[in-house]
């Protein structure tokens, strides 16, 4: 039953051929984002290779006189209905059918089987850490995945016997995240160049075959990829700084991935504080998490010595913010991330944090379908041939992306030009990684005219239309300033920086 399976990383693997979806290797097919198949066939892959891992987990399991009692499982908060469907009939009717642990000849399954969006695992996580959270202290966690990132809000709350527990106010997922890195280094020979350069001149990490991204670069995210695995906290600074002096250039990634998602969780921020009346706050922790919560500690790295990195993300937040942002202070902690790449899956292990808010279901679907916002100014959305004007703190309605040519654009897209400028001036003349950088500032305005057509062919806004129920609204959303942002960065700034 099993067939195919997830990318994997051994040095032995050679790569025959590889797209956006599959790698061909000489030991079969692999999967570089099978978390995300919807296909007959992917859903069979994914049922497959899920059947396979739990089969693993209860023989660990029984080896060591456990049985399974609950099973807990996560996934991205902008997954659509239809995803998260096939995946809740895997985890709650596939896996306990073939649970193989008996207890007098009775089949030992989950009793309470529970899903939790990564978010939620990661704010889990960081409470069983003992991370202090005063009162006038925000926790602003930015989970950075292959395909999305998940944002979170934590701040305390004063219930009503007058004590104060961490609440959840805000988790969003959004589809910008460390894979962008992949484009870039197809398109880029003096990237592909230093990579190569780099793994040649060190000792500790082997990849077979990696010459070959010199000649044959679709096949370089797979390398890429493999390198970042290998590397350990050690060789992460040397790698930074060895890529600082090859290619500086290739920093305006991770400068501007992170940058974003900082001025959008600012937005996040306000509309939270001011909703709830949360007065107190006057600090913001950013705690980065996950594999890609690296893409930080590129600007943040001691070896990689990026002058001006820790005001362009103050810059980042207080811009967000909007009024009153300036008081706040932004505090980056790096101290909650020795546990990079696993805390969903610990957050998932530690036992229920009664004192975490919200305690029902129906409050934690309000945290996960109401946090999105639209965070760009005047924008308008025609309703019955009237343009009716949108605030940018409202929340997302699924019901605005039933016609994507009912949006009016202005002519400046204010927030996103902001954000924009922040970024320029940092990768520009702040920190000279990109010596180029004019065609930046003027190829701005020709994101308005990209904007409608680039949400029409997002894959999964294609998915949304193509799973739609009769008479039903469509599920699909996504940030408009994230849009803008991710359209900026696929169509202009990474064909302009990364073309050589």
């Amino acid at each position: 039953e099993i067939a195919g399976g997830v990318a994997i990383n051994e040095k032995n693997i050679l790569v025959k051929e590889m797209d956006k979806i599959k790698i061909k290797t000489q030991a079969g097919t692999l999967h570089y984002n099978m978390k995300w198949l919807s296909d007959v066939e992917g859903v069979r892959k994914k049922t497959a290779y899920l059947k396979a891992l739990w089969l693993s987990i209860c023989a660990d399991l029984y080896a060591e006189h456990y049985k399974p009692v609950a099973l807990r499982w996560s996934y991205p908060g902008s997954m659509s209905p239809s995803d998260l469907g096939n995946y809740n009939n895997i985890y709650s009717g596939q896996l306990p059918k073939i649970t193989p642990i008996l207890e007098e000849g009775v089949q030992q399954v989950p009793e309470n089987i529970s899903r939790h969006t990564e978010s939620e695992a990661v704010c889990r996580y960081a409470l069983s850490q003992q991370q202090s959270l005063d009162n006038n202290c925000l926790f602003l966690g930015i989970d950075i995945g292959g395909s999305t990132s998940d944002i979170l809000l934590l701040a305390n709350y004063i219930n009503q016997q007058g004590n104060s527990v961490p609440k959840l106010y805000k988790q969003s997922s959004i589809r910008l995240a460390a894979g962008v890195f992949f484009d870039a280094v197809i398109k880029s020979v003096t990237f592909r160049k230093a990579i190569c350069k780099y793994h040649n001149g060190q000792n500790k990490i082997h990849i077979e075959n990696i010459n070959e991204i010199l000649t044959e670069g679709q096949k370089a995210p797979f390398y890429l990829n493999s390198l970042f695995d290998q590397l350990t906290d050690e060789t992460f600074g040397s790698f930074y700084a060895f890529m600082f002096r090859e290619a500086p250039f290739v920093y305006a990634i991770p400068a501007y991935v992170t940058g974003l998602l900082v001025y959008y969780s600012a937005k996040l921020s306000a509309k939270t504080i001011r909703e709830n009346n949360l007065t107190a706050i006057n600090e913001v922790h950013i705690l980065p998490f996950g594999k890609g919560g690296r893409l930080f500690h590129w600007l943040k790295s001691r070896q990689s010595n990026i002058l001006g990195s820790t005001e362009y993300y103050e810059d980042c937040f207080h811009a967000g913010f909007g009024e009153g942002g300036e008081n706040i202070r932004v505090i980056y902690r790096e101290d909650i991330s020795k546990d990079n790449k696993s805390e969903v899956a610990k957050g998932l292990s530690v036992k229920n944090n009664n004192d975490l808010e919200p305690k029902s279901e129906k409050e934690l679907e309000d945290t996960r379908n109401k946090s999105d916002i639209l965070a760009e100014k005047n924008i308008k959305y025609l309703v019955n041939g009237q343009p009716k004007a949108i605030d940018e703190l409202e929340e997302l309605n699924n019901k605005y992306f039933e016609n994507i040519r009912n949006f009016d654009f202005p002519e400046h897209l204010e927030n996103f030009e902001e954000f924009l400028r922040i970024f320029i001036d940092f990768i520009g003349t702040r920190s000279g990684l990109v010596k180029n950088y004019a065609p930046l500032e003027t190829r701005i305005s020709e994101v308005k005219g990209k904007l409608k057509s680039f949400i029409d062919n997002d894959p999964e806004y294609d998915k949304a239309k193509s799973n739609r129920q009769p008479n039903a609204v469509i599920q699909y959303r996504i940030p408009i300033l994230i849009a803008e942002g991710v359209c900026y960065l696929e169509q202009i700034l990474i064909p302009e920086i990364f073309k050589a």
